[in-house]
Parts: C-alpha cells; sequence; structure tokens
C-alpha cells in the first residue's frame, strides 16, 4: 500500500500513529487486514510503501476489489483516506493439462502470436503456426498451472518445415547456427521468465513429421508455472513453425503411443503394396521393450507386430510394418494406427489417424475437363479456402465458360481474406515417348485487387508432397501471367494473374480468357498434379476473386507438309 503525506507538515508517526486497513472482496469469503504505523516520520509531499506481511488469498479466479484506508487522530481531511483497485486473478489450471487444439480456434486461455491453422497439427489436425523469418519471432505460452508435483513433466509436438510453397506435410528443415526453440518457464503469474531448456540445431529433428519434446519439472514442485515458448531464427531460413498436443501432467511408468503416421503418403496410382511407417514415442517412466503396434484400413481388420526394440522414456523411433496396406484402388483411404502396450496408464496418446488419397491417373490424351459432370479426381482445400464448383453468379464473374459449372472463388461473392487455397487436378502421366509437345490450356476469370492476392498455376511430380510455379510473366504461350508478384504468395513472391475493374495498370479479365503454357518441361514424367493456386492477404479488399473452366492437357496439331504436287 502507498501512503502520501499531503498536509503541510512532516508526519510523525511516533505521536500520530497511522492505522492502515486493507478490506478484500470478491469470490470466496471477504479479507481484511490492519496494522499500525508508529514509528518514522513522513515528509510533506513525500509517499512510501507499507507491506502487508500476511498472505491474501487468491486462489479463486474471478475479480477482487481492494479497498484501502488509512485513519489517524490528527487527520485535517478525511475526504483522501479511502483508495480501491481491482484486479482480474485468473484461476490456475490444475494439474493435468491438456491441449490439443482441435476447437475452431485459438483456445481462451492461450496467449500467442501464433495463428491456429484447422489442418497443421499432427494427422492434418488443428494446430499453431507462425511463419518464422527475418525478425519475425513466435511466441506461445500457457495458462498457469499448479500446483505441480514432483515427478511432473511438460511435452508438445513441433515441426519446422520450409514455407516457401508450403503443402502437407512440408519440407523438412534445418535448425541453422543460433536458431532456438526456447522452453520458458515463469513462476510468478508471467512477470518474468527464465530459460529451462531448449531445441536447438544439434538437438533438432530434421523431420517433416512431428517430433515430441519433452521437459522435466520436477524442480517447480507444489509451484504454480506458465510455460513460453519461443522461436526466433539467425541463420536466414524461412520456415513455419507447427505446434501441437501441450500436456504438463505426471506420466504413467507405463505409456507408450503413436505419433504421427509417416506414410503411406498421397500419391498417382498407388501400387497396393504400400509401406506403412509410423512414429511411436515412450511417454512412460520405465523404458520398454516388445511393444505390439498396429494399422487399421477403413476400419478393417488390425495387422499387428511387435516393436522389439527397447524404448528408454521419452525415446521415440520409426517402425516400418513388414505387411504392406492395399491402397490400389482410386479413392481416399482412413489409416489409423496404435500401440498396445499392457499396462499402458494413458489411453488417449496410443491412438493416431491419417487421410491418404490415391489420385486417378490420367493416360488417355486429349484431356478435356469442362466441369459438367461429376470432375473425377478433382478437389479443393487450403487455409481460408471460399473455392467451390457450381455456377457462378456474383455481382462481377457470372456463368460458366462453357456449360453452366466452373470453379471459383466463391460462386456468389467475394473471397475471403487471408486465402492460401487451391483446387487440386487428378494425376496426368505425360511419359508417353509420342507426346512430344504437350500443352495446358483453360479459360480464367480473373477480379481481385494489385495489392490484394491472386492467382497461379503449380504442378508437383511427388504426389502433392511439393510443388513449383508453373512458368513465369514470359514463358506462356497465350495470356500467361500478367503479374510478377501476388500478395502473400510467400518469398519470393510467385507471378500470377491479378487485377480487377477500374485499375488502369492491372485491369481485370473482364471476362473468361484462355491461357496456356507448354509442358515440355514435364516431358517423361508419369505423376503430373497441377492446382489452381489463390492467395489473399489478411487486409485484402474482397472481391469475387476467380474462377477457371474448360481444363485441356493435349498436344496441338502439328501438321506436315509430306509431298508438293503440280497440277497440268
Amino acid at each position: 500500500i502507498r501512503l502520501r503525506s499531503v498536509g503541510t507538515n512532516t508526519w510523525n508517526f511516533a505521536t500520530d500513529s497511522a492505522v492502515i486497513t486493507l478490506n478484500i472482496t470478491g469470490p470466496g469469503a471477504p479479507q481484511a487486514f490492519s496494522f499500525t504505523v508508529n514509528t518514522d516520520t513522513l515528509a510533506s509531499g513525500a509517499e512510501r510503501n507499507f507491506t502487508i506481511t500476511l498472505a491474501a488469498d487468491f486462489t479463486l479466479g474471478g475479480n477482487y476489489t481492494l479497498s484501502a484506508e488509512v485513519q489517524s487522530a490528527n487527520d485535517g481531511n478525511a475526504l483522501n483516506n479511502t483508495n480501491n483497485r481491482t484486479i482480474n486473478v485468473v484461476a490456475p489450471v490444475a494439474q493435468p493439462y491438456t491441449e490439443i487444439f482441435n476447437g475452431s480456434g485459438t483456445p481462451a486461455n492461450i496467449t500467442t502470436n501464433m495463428a491456429f491453422n484447422n489442418a497443421a497439427g499432427v494427422g492434418q489436425t488443428g494446430g499453431m503456426r507462425y511463419n518464422v523469418y527475418g525478425s519475425q519471432a513466435s511466441n506461445i505460452r500457457t495458462p498457469i498451472i499448479g500446483p505441480l508435483d514432483t515427478n511432473a513433466v511438460f511435452d508438445f509436438d513441433y515441426k519446422i518445415t520450409d514455407w516457401s510453397g508450403w503443402s502437407w506435410p512440408g519440407v523438412a528443415s534445418i535448425l541453422g547456427a543460433n536458431d532456438t526453440i526456447r522452453i520458458e518457464v515463469s513462476t510468478d503469474c508471467g512477470q518474468t521468465f527464465f530459460l529451462h531448456d531448449s531445441i536447438t540445431a544439434t538437438s533438432h529433428v530434421t523431420s517433416n513429421a512431428f517430433a515430441t519434446k519433452r521437459i522435466s519439472l520436477g524442480a517447480f514442485a507444489n509451484q504454480q508455472v506458465i510455460v513460453r515458448i519461443g522461436f526466433r531464427q539467425f541463420s536466414g531460413i524461412d520456415v513455419y513453425l507447427d505446434l501441437d498436443n501441450f500436456r504438463l501432467f505426471t506420466p504413467s511408468p507405463v505409456d507408450v503411443g503413436v505419433l504421427s503416421i509417416l506414410s503411406p503418403n498421397d500419391g498417382c496410382g498407388l501400387s497396393g503394396s504400400d509401406t506403412v511407417r509410423v512414429r511411436v514415442v515412450n511417454y512412460g517412466t520405465v523404458s520398454q521393450t516388445n511393444t505390439p503396434v498396429s494399422y487399421t484400413v477403413n476400419g478393417g481388420t488390425a495387422v499387428t507386430e511387435v516393436i522389439a526394440a527397447t524404448m528408454l522414456p521419452g525415446d521415440s523411433l520409426t517402425y516400418t510394418f513388414t505387411t504392406l496396406a492395399n491402397l490400389g484402388t482410386i479413392g481416399n483411404y482412413q489409416i489409423r494406427s496404435y500401440t498396445g502396450a499392457a499396462n499402458d496408464g494413458d489411453f488417449t496418446n496410443d491412438t493416431v489417424g491419417r487421410l491418404v488419397r490415391n489420385y486417378p491417373v490420367v493416360s488417355s490424351f486429349p484431356y478435356l475437363e469442362d466441369f459438367e459432370g461429376t470432375a473425377s479426381g478433382w478437389f479443393s482445400g487450403g487455409t481460408a479456402s471460399s473455392w467451390a464448383l457450381g455456377t457462378p453468379s456474383a455481382s462481377i464473374i457470372s456463368g460458366a465458360a462453357s456449360g453452366t459449372k466452373a470453379w471459383a472463388t466463391n460462386l456468389t461473392g467475394n473471397f475471403n481474406q487471408g486465402e492460401r487455397s487451391w483446387v487440386q487436378s487428378p494425376c496426368f502421366d505425360l511419359s508417353s515417348p509420342n507426346f512430344v509437345s504437350p500443352e495446358l490450356r483453360f479459360k480464367l476469370w480473373y477480379e481481385v485487387g494489385q495489392f490484394d492476392g491472386g492467382a497461379n498455376v503449380q504442378y508437383s511430380t511427388n504426389g502433392g508432397q511439393t510443388w513449383q510455379v508453373l512458368g513465369t510473366t514470359t514463358s506462356g504461350l497465350l495470356n500467361w501471367y500478367n503479374g510478377a508478384t501476388i500478395s502473400n504468395s510467400g518469398f519470393p513472391a510467385q507471378p500470377g494473374w491479378f487485377g480487377n475493374t477500374g485499375n488502369t495498370t492491372f485491369p481485370g479479365s473482364g471476362g473468361y480468357v484462355e491461357v496456356a503454357h507448354s509442358l515440355n518441361a514435364l516431358r517423361g514424367q508419369s505423376s503430373v498434379i497441377f492446382r489452381v493456386s489463390f492467395y489473399s492477404n489478411t487486409f485484402s479488399t474482397v472481391r469475387n476473386g476467380i474462377a477457371f473452366d474448360d481444363f485441356r492437357v493435349f498436344q496441338p496439331l502439328d501438321p506436315v507438309i509430306t509431298s508438293v504436287d503440280t497440277l497440268g
């Protein structure tokens, strides 16, 4: 409590003692404290802090009103003897604490500059994501948790992948010199944090699969803590940091689980003899040997095998099943994998699932998709996607290029802010030696501001694991890319189409225009996937966006003069 002497004379507490009282109201029973100051002096205009040595009880969450009063026999003005303050106390979360980020946004008790992403977590579930580059650093902190017991641990799943051209599961990135993920702890409600553990270049698991980091919190037994995770780079990398599955708990002696399914991956015409690989973690406090592990495909009969290797507490390993999976039929497959350790004390972390797609392969040309039928093999995805297949009827983009259906970013309105979305094609087999000059053509309508976003075409030759932009502003055959820099498309920025009605520098297309690009660079490739990608800023002026129709892959006619005849 801070006391000020506002009178004209020095206050001598020895001859004019002060009685200071503090009343606290809020959740729980009222609390009252009182003490007398009867030594020393306080000069006119001076201030001094006085500390109540007894502990106040703020263990219940809620708003507390603190009312302080000073009384003195010779006080000439009692009107300024009181002061009030209201504080909000967040109740600590009891151990065990778990946050799996599978809601619709950032959890209310998480403080962070990271963004929630509904498909960036383990198994393409929800998770937290941040693009770390330059001076852009991520931070995230838990609520207050405790009191902790003597064997408490905190663990979380993380991965670091290249930012540019990202698609699931991403391209693994190293940590360079001085790049550090800091795990910090606060024991004073977040007033101060200190480094407790870290992930550096020597301890980082370089993989596009999630790894688990576990730290002991036994040193904070009987205390309440906040855990903060921060990441800043210094080596020049440009990456996504993905985080998932925060847990603060006391491990069971036996606790083994599958962290992630590493393979099979999405692919073109999967063989029907596909390898299943999983990442298994010993979360428990004792070593594990001969651990049963299983997988199922679409809920069918389980394949069960045994991991003979010994896993120490906290260890993880990759296990490859000897029994192959049959994903040979075109379509989607739900793969589930789980452990079966005897006396496992926590079943919640035993099982993970993953969707694997076997894409259809087009090998007969010319190929034309006008989207009037089932549009086999085409689907949309990405972040904040507004793509839909149907009849466009927005304010500017209206109708299809042919027939009645086309793909568009919002058939009846505007695209979303912060989109990084796409429409993906089936696979194309361009390996025939007779395919000497393949070409891609389609009809495109764009209505998106110069600084608001844009679209381009990308391709993958490895089942969609990585993607490359098709062409540049100068490489096309017809109307290919009118701008070199799409906003929010990455670093370096990608070329593409953008422009809007009324913009004289970058006008909209004003209707469907035919665009074309050679596919000669992809000749010989047997598994080529295309996608029309769309990007928009989080602060974009939203407009109708993009629509496309009549997607063709073919070899143009190439007439040859075989002879010259004369008449007469």
